[in-house]
């Protein structure tokens, strides 16, 4: 079977056979914008310009984290309360939201109906552009836009909203814990069924939470691994991918609670020790320091790396060589090329 860039990386999430390991680049427009001399990396001009230049790039790596189409139902949400006491993502005056400091604040939202929340639906008419504007090549060969969908997510989103109270709170006031993220996890499905509405049913869906690592393995299976299970099952057919590069070494064995088929971790947590422990239940994609030895490292550490990760992976199939978190500018463009050279003479599986 010939594979594409796209196919082998499904195939190796769903634990079957490929002919080599396949590589992902964790690009984005961090690492991509100032290696193409890109101004406004938010432009979605601009994003699909790192796109096709990447492809030139790294034409056997995948830059799945250049556009992950997502719905935008939580923004809205924390409008909704009656202060203005945080901000959403960054600090511009536009984005100051509501804060929610108990369960009084929490009783003003109302999750809204897709159709009727400005957000989402500009962010509707930005991945149709995509979708309208993306070469075809690009979709076949890396599996681009078309067939993802990306939650919003939960636990971050509110641990961001309250800071260290979302983590005393679980001791506190743990009902109001459960009850925030039954509420943020529910608007991730409903904005996640609106975008599979409107553009199909995903191949692959997509969940980044890095602030569960945080947490200790008995309050990770209470308050977060229910509700992303609950977000993985609602696309029974689609490869669920997690994306938690936090240092979540001691999360290793409960992990897969949450319903995923492929975890793309980061460089803290031994590969050697996940493989052993769950590598017969999830698929692994990393973890290749992306400061320590992809910016920083010698090009023996380097060497050394990606035969050690690649020849601890590789058994039995189901491992996805990519750095353990996003590409940090100025790491040469050579070595992001090299990790396919990597993979294809020490990741074969011919026999």
């Amino acid at each position: 079977m010939a594979f594409t860039p796209f196919s082998r990386f499904l195939a190796a999430a769903r634990r079957q056979p490929v002919d080599h390991v396949p590589v992902v680049a964790a690009a984005s427009d961090f690492y991509l914008a100032p290696l193409f001399g890109i101004s406004d990396p938010d432009d979605p001009e601009a994003k699909l310009e790192m796109l096709v230049r990447g492809a030139e790039y790294f034409p056997d790596q995948p830059l799945l984290f250049v556009i992950t189409p997502c719905a935008a139902l939580h923004l809205n949400m924390l409008r909704q309360v009656d202060n203005r006491d945080a901000y959403f993502e960054r600090p511009e005056e536009w984005l100051r939201v509501g804060r929610l400091y108990s369960a009084r604040e929490l009783a003003q939202i109302h999750i809204p109906d897709p159709s009727s929340c400005p957000e989402h639906m500009v962010m509707l008419q930005i991945i149709q552009w995509y979708y309208e504007n993306i070469p075809p090549e690009l979709v076949e060969r890396f599996g681009y836009v078309k067939g993802l969908i990306r939650f919003e997510n939960p636990f971050d989103r509110l641990a961001q909203n309250l800071g260290t109270e979302w983590f005393k709170f679980m001791y506190t006031d743990p009902a109001f814990v459960h009850a925030a993220m039954d509420l943020f996890t529910e608007a991730s499905l409903v904005g996640a069924r609106s975008l599979a509405e409107e553009f199909g049913t995903p191949v692959w869906v997509m969940l980044a939470e890095d602030m569960p690592s945080m947490l200790g393995p008995k309050h990770y299976l209470e308050f977060v691994a229910p509700y992303h299970r609950r977000l993985f099952e609602a696309f029974p057919e689609a490869v669920k991918f997690m994306h938690n590069d936090g240092d979540a070494a001691h999360l290793i064995e409960v992990l897969p609670e949450c319903g995923m088929d492929i975890w793309h971790m980061g460089p803290r947590v031994p590969i050697e020790q996940a493989k052993a422990k769950i590598g017969t239940r999830v698929a692994l994609m990393g973890n290749l320091d992306p400061l320590r030895i992809m910016l920083q490292g010698s090009d023996e550490q380097f060497d050394a790396e990606c035969r050690r990760i690649i020849e601890a992976g590789k058994p039995g199939g189901g491992f996805v060589f990519s750095t353990g978190g996003e590409l940090n500018p100025g790491t040469d463009p050579e070595r992001v090329r090299a990790m396919s050279w990597y993979a294809q003479q020490f990741g074969s599986y011919a026999s």
